[in-house]
């Protein structure tokens, strides 16, 4: 487990490229101490929003995870996806796996934040 860190991740802003994306979230669930069901519930809900930033050309994502002891950031930010409706049934989805996200469009740009933390163990 790590103190701190901050890892920024650059990618094309196409579809195939989210499962590098789940890969990192997974790493920095890991890296945070996070249960295996928690670092799954990371990389379903990343999965979700990352499609929010994917678009068309030649457009990049980026991804910014602060990651520290029992917990993980993510703030996406990119353009909107083709499709820019997030579903009801993506939103159940991340509602149901994160502790913590929103998704807002800003002009050309589309963002989201995710956090997702530990839950401590019961005695």
């Amino acid at each position: 487990m790590v103190e701190a860190a901050r890892v920024v991740l650059t990618v094309p802003a196409d579809a195939s490229f989210v499962r590098l994306a789940r890969l990192a979230a997974a790493d920095a669930g890991s890296r945070a101490g996070l249960t295996l069901e928690e670092i799954d519930d990371l990389r379903i809900a990343v999965g979700e929003l990352c499609m929010q930033v994917m678009g068309p050309g030649d457009a990049t994502t980026s991804l910014t995870f602060a990651i520290s002891p029992g917990r993980v950031e993510i703030d996406g930010v990119g353009p909107p996806a083709l499709e820019t409706d997030f579903t009801e049934i993506s939103k159940s989805i991340v509602a149901a796996v994160a502790d913590a996200h929103e998704v807002a469009t800003n002009g050309q740009t589309r963002r989201f934040h995710l956090m997702k933390q530990s839950v401590p163990a019961r005695a």
